[in-house]
């Protein structure tokens, strides 16, 4: 495994992603992730979202790794939503580096509040950031998951 002072070696990179390349690869991220590894219905990946967020696309020399999208839900709120990293990238903190591009990139915009809904087995993953658990456990694509928030500090 993998620490972050590697990763910077090994040129990790973050950009929100606009070209339609980039968006498909944050797409097949998705794909490989939600709906080939988790087994999740297509029809639910794709919720209508994507034309008002925010996406973010990580790169590891060069190989698109990571993905997430944000949208504002309103002037202070806003969503993370979509989080995913490929399966033999993972544990080399791109989540995590990923998650601080978000909120750093909130700040700027001077939202105080992040959303998101975590799945129940990655809940510990947001808790390192500050996120707190909202309400009782639901299902969301038939995996078990609970809303999350963090009061970003101004």
């Amino acid at each position: 495994m993998k620490n972050f002072m590697n990763l910077q070696e090994e040129n990790l990179e973050f950009k929100i992603a606009k070209s339609k390349k980039e968006l498909q690869a944050c797409f097949d991220i998705r794909n490989q992730v939600f709906t080939n590894e988790q087994n999740v219905d297509p029809k639910y990946e794709r919720d209508g979202k994507e034309e008002v967020a925010t996406h973010f696309l990580a790169f590891l020399d060069k190989t698109p790794v990571g993905t997430a999208r944000f949208f504002k839900v309103n002037d202070d709120s806003a969503k993370i939503s979509r989080v995913a990293v490929l399966s033999k990238y993972r544990g080399k903190e791109i989540g995590k580096v990923l998650i601080n591009e978000i909120i750093n990139y909130s700040k700027k915009l001077g939202i105080s509040t992040l959303i998101l809904s975590s799945q129940s087995s990655v809940m510990e993953f947001y808790e390192r950031f500050g996120f707190k658990t909202q309400g009782e456990e639901f299902l969301e694509a038939n995996i078990p998951h609970y809303k999350m928030h963090l009061d970003i500090m101004k």
